[in-house]
């Protein structure tokens, strides 16, 4: 099941083109996955480590310029025994897709992949 929320295309989000730079896309599923998991009750950031990405891929097929509303959809696609794999869409006020791919991020603890805790992956199953 996907997860959403909506917001705006920010200034500084754009490039000289007035259009989102592509890297803001990026921006957008990572926002959204930390959402995701502060609703979660998962922090996505300790003294001991996180969530670092260790892949991504992404289309973008339609552009969005300063101001736009958007909605971004994530879902946790494959949870591993160290990593997760998150799809996401980003689609634009008519519910067209305007960007797509998948990110894998890894749980990591004093600087190493770890198995993820039991305890996040029942809040992540929930």
């Amino acid at each position: 099941m996907a997860w959403s929320y909506r917001r705006q295309v920010t200034f500084p989000e754009t490039d000289a083109s007035g259009r989102v730079h592509f890297t803001s896309v990026l921006k957008w599923a990572e926002e959204a996955e930390h959402q995701f998991l502060a609703e979660k009750g998962i922090a996505v950031l300790t003294p001991e480590g996180g969530w670092p990405r260790v892949g991504v891929q992404c289309d973008y097929r339609l552009p969005f310029a300063f101001g736009d509303e958007f909605e971004v959809e994530l879902v946790l696609a494959q949870m591993g025994r160290k990593s997760l794999r998150w799809s996401f869409r980003i689609l634009n006020v008519s519910s067209d897709v305007a960007a797509e791919g998948e990110m894998t991020t890894v749980f990591v603890e004093q600087g190493e992949a770890t198995e993820i805790p039991q305890a996040v992956r029942a809040l992540l199953d929930e």
